[in-house]
């Protein structure tokens, strides 16, 4: 083909067609231009079909991702909630009286407030992979951007406010060492998964727990924190998530 274009040009030069030759040599520049013009209008066609194939796998793989982890912050809130809820019933029953509670009763309301943790640990292993390779820029939208970007930092501030409400816990654990009778509280346990446990020799009691105004201030603390973590923390973030994943979701749809 470029001998032939080139045996045009000879021709037009050995006639003397000067002008002729211009033009046409004119008219093979823009031929060729507009030939480098659609191939690179290919190539860039070719790289968006394969970035948007590789956002559309990412998107997909990071909405399994948080679908699990929704779930597993819904869960926490659960675990959270019911503490919670534990809790309030255990400070009911705080007062300077003794109470009428047997020790088994009272053994299990303190169980039920105090020995579950509420820790959220979701899974980052599609996230962290694609900041590692860089596959992060593949998406367009900003807003899911964002929020991935964010994601680190927003786990680090529960974590703070799950040891705050760890660090009470804790607390509510010494102060009952110190005033009440765990041993009684571990025969609840021991009982509940059929083993026995001897009752205590000693004659302190919980029910000595439940007259402490020490120990109900540390429960009151402890409420507190946990109650924080939920409303100022988890209930926020599964807000955020829920929106987050509604916005792949559209984007996936869109494609």
């Amino acid at each position: 083909m470029i001998k032939f274009f080139r045996k045009i040009r000879q021709n037009l030069l050995s006639e003397g067609k000067t002008t002729k030759y211009l033009k046409y040599a004119l008219g093979e520049i823009i031929l060729v231009v507009i030939g480098i013009l659609i191939a690179l209008q290919v190539n860039t066609w070719n790289e968006k079909r394969k970035n948007n194939a590789k956002e559309q796998t990412l998107l997909l793989a990071l909405q399994q991702e948080f679908d699990g982890n929704l779930q597993r912050l819904k869960n926490t809130i659960t675990v959270n909630n019911e503490r919670i809820t534990n809790c309030l019933l255990l400070l009911h029953e705080l007062a300077p009286e003794k109470s009428s509670l047997s020790h088994s009763q009272i053994s299990k309301l303190w169980l039920n407030a105090l020995s579950k943790d509420a820790v959220y640990r979701p899974s980052l292993g599609v996230l962290n992979e694609a900041i590692a390779s860089g596959n992060l820029s593949v998406i367009h939208n900003r807003e899911i951007t964002t929020f991935l970007s964010a994601w680190e930092s927003e786990l680090d501030r529960i974590s703070i406010q799950e040891t705050a409400v760890k660090d009470q816990r804790l607390l509510c654990f010494e102060r009952s060492k110190e005033i009440g009778n765990m041993r009684m509280i571990l025969q609840a346990i021991e009982n509940d998964l059929g083993k026995e446990l001897q009752e205590s020799p000693f004659e302190d009691t919980n029910k000595d727990l439940l007259r402490s105004k020490a120990f109900e201030s540390d429960l009151v603390t402890f409420l507190g924190t946990a109650n924080h973590l939920e409303s100022g923390f988890l209930i926020p973030l599964k807000e955020r998530l829920e929106h987050f994943l509604t916005l792949v979701k559209k984007e996936l749809d869109h494609d």
